[in-house]
This record gives C-alpha cells, sequence and structure tokens, in this order.
C-alpha cells in the first residue's frame, strides 16, 4: 500500500509541474514595443528612419520566448524606437491573408524573422531565428546606431 501511495504522489508531482509549465507557456507576455502594423503605410511615409520589420506569430516558441525576454524590456523597446521605426507582420492567423503574403514577398520564410529596412526600402540587414536582447541590440546598433541622424 505504502508503495502504491508513493507512485500516485510522485505522478501526481508530475502531472502538477507538467501542468504548471504548460499555464506558464500559454500566459500572455506583455510586449513594450510599440508595433506598428500597416508596413505599405509606413514605407510610403515620408520619412528618413530605417523600418524594423518583426515577422513572428502567437504560436511559435522562438517568438514567444523573444517577446517575454526581448520585446519585454523597456530598454529593448526604446532602444529600438530610438533606432527604426518598428512594424510587425502578425502571422497568427492561418494563411492566406495580407502578412503573409507581404511575409513572403519579403522572403521571410522562417519565425521569427527581423529586417532592416533603410529608408528606401532596401534591406540593411536579416536576423532568423529567436535572439537574446544583447544579439538583438548588438546588430541592430551596428546596422542603425540610435544617434545616427533622422
Amino acid at each position: 500500500m505504502n508503495l502504491a501511495r508513493t507512485k500516485w504522489l510522485a505522478y501526481g508531482t508530475l502531472l502538477a509541474a507538467v501542468l504548471a509549465l504548460a499555464a506558464m507557456q500559454s500566459w500572455p507576455v506583455e510586449d513594450l514595443v510599440p508595433w506598428r502594423t500597416d508596413l505599405a503605410a509606413e514605407l510610403d511615409a515620408p520619412d528618413d528612419r530605417p523600418t524594423l520589420i518583426y515577422v513572428g506569430a502567437d504560436w511559435c516558441p522562438p517568438c514567444r520566448a523573444m517577446q517575454r525576454h526581448v520585446f519585454g524590456h523597456a530598454a529593448t523597446a526604446d532602444a529600438i524606437v530610438a533606432a527604426a521605426t518598428p512594424v510587425k507582420l502578425d502571422l497568427t492567423d492561418p494563411p492566406p491573408g495580407p502578412a503573409h503574403d507581404l511575409a513572403r514577398s519579403l522572403g521571410a520564410y522562417a519565425l521569427p524573422t527581423l529586417i532592416l529596412l533603410d529608408p528606401q526600402g532596401r534591406e540593411l540587414g536579416r536576423l532568423t531565428g529567436g535572439r537574446d536582447r544583447d544579439e538583438l541590440l548588438d546588430w541592430l546598433e551596428t546596422l542603425a546606431p540610435a544617434d545616427a541622424p533622422g
């Protein structure tokens, strides 16, 4: 009887841990970057700043990790806004759709993808896959220094 009770206690503990982990992964994550959503309007607007395009989806684990550990930090959000106009292409909904068409036209076939465009719409650089804060900020600072004119 004692062995059976111990097994059930172990299974119950394991189940509780798995459920807690699943619940944490499904909690909404606050993204502090003020993403714009109309890429065409941003590219047509008279602006001398680069545009940072983030292609992601809610169902994408690396996207969620970046949302939590990169875009969820005020200092990172401030650095992104200082360097570029942030635009998000949300691919959460299944294709077809305008965001999917834009992502395809940009060659963004993996999630997440970050693309930095100059004010004329030419690609300055691209990151594919999940990145940490330092990696993203170093890449952004190299391609679009925050103290650059604009």
